[in-house]
């Protein structure tokens, strides 16, 4: 499925709003608190309900989050060298995380079988897409997606 993101940045701190292709609101992601050494995000959805919450395991240049459910860890997200990530889904093998294309601006998700998810600009409108395989979709994958979305953003 594709699904639509674009950073607003007002009050406290920055929000990442995920939408369908009508443009309706489907998700978004906030950070806690704009300055910290641990970032902190909620995931929410269109009724504003927390579904997941993300808390970064270490305060080193090499991000890392735990994406929980409640108390249960359903998804780790990070790094251990620079542009090279990945995605640990529980029940599901590990995805690395690559950049392609004219000067990196398009990244691809993949695992052993495949590609599993890609990001890419849509300039015309000012946002960007996240393309999730259809045998992938799900809720955590989406808001990994949106973690991985957030470190591109914040390395300019």
């Amino acid at each position: 499925m594709k699904y639509f993101v674009k950073s607003k940045w007002g009050g406290v701190a920055p929000e990442i709003r995920i939408s369908d292709e009508e443009d309706k609101l489907l998700y978004s992601l906030k950070s806690k608190r704009l300055i910290t050494l641990r970032n902190s995000f909620v995931f929410r959805d269109a009724e504003d309900q927390v579904k997941l919450t993300s808390r970064q395991r270490t305060t080193l240049f090499l991000p890392q989050y735990n994406l929980y459910e409640g108390d249960d860890v359903v998804a780790k997200v990070g790094t251990f060298e620079p542009s090279k990530y990945y995605v640990d889904l529980n029940n599901m093998p590990r995805m690395e995380f690559h950049m392609t294309g004219l000067r990196k601006k398009e990244w691809t998700i993949s695992d052993k079988d495949g590609v599993v998810a890609v990001i890419h600009p849509e300039l015309k409108k000012w946002r960007w897409a996240i393309e999730i395989m259809p045998s992938r979709d799900s809720m955590h994958m989406l808001a990994c997606m949106a973690l991985l979305y957030n470190e591109i953003m914040q390395q300019g």
